[in-house]
């Protein structure tokens, strides 16, 4: 893709060098910011230590576990179809602690910076997932400083705060 884009001249080249500077292991997924003018050391570090490129993400109150699988599908983020799966697999609800048959209700609302992944898969899926439920649980800790509430209190609470 980089040479493709003019960025580099030669691809075979460019793998050398990674390897000469052992930084073929330590180059980065995702989108990245960078000059057709700069040299090949300069655009391997950036792939190797530079930020990847975020976009916005933004999921208003009230949305739907399928709205926002098919916002994240249109912006890029991850399928929707991969993000229901997710969203109602039981050892992903487990491991949030989250007593539904659906992350529904904690799918926290925000607006979020976000790389576009390298591929719009499962793990793509589960990462976004990852990223709203733990949103909901940083916010909603902040309303529980002596602890979570049991499992039946949470689904009530959850219950009312989507009504």
């Amino acid at each position: 893709m980089l040479q493709k884009q003019k960025v580099i001249t030669d691809a075979f080249k460019f793998k050398l060098l990674a390897r000469w500077h052992d930084k073929g292991r330590t180059v980065q997924a995702g989108r990245f910011l960078v000059s057709t003018g700069w040299t090949p050391e300069k655009v391997l570090d950036m792939l190797a230590t530079g930020k990847a490129m975020l976009y916005r993400l933004t999921l208003r109150e009230g949305l739907t576990w399928w709205e926002t699988a098919d916002i994240l599908e249109k912006s890029g983020f991850c399928r929707a179809v991969d993000f229901g799966s997710v969203g109602h697999d039981p050892a992903f609800l487990r491991r949030w602690g989250i007593p539904f048959e659906s992350a529904e209700g904690f799918l926290f609302p925000e607006t979020y910076l976000l790389p576009h992944p390298r591929e719009m898969d499962m793990e793509a899926a589960r990462a976004v997932a990852n990223r709203l439920v733990d949103m909901f649980w940083k916010q909603a800790g902040k309303l529980w400083p002596e602890g979570r509430p049991d499992k039946e209190m949470l689904r009530r609470l959850v219950i009312l705060a989507s009504i």
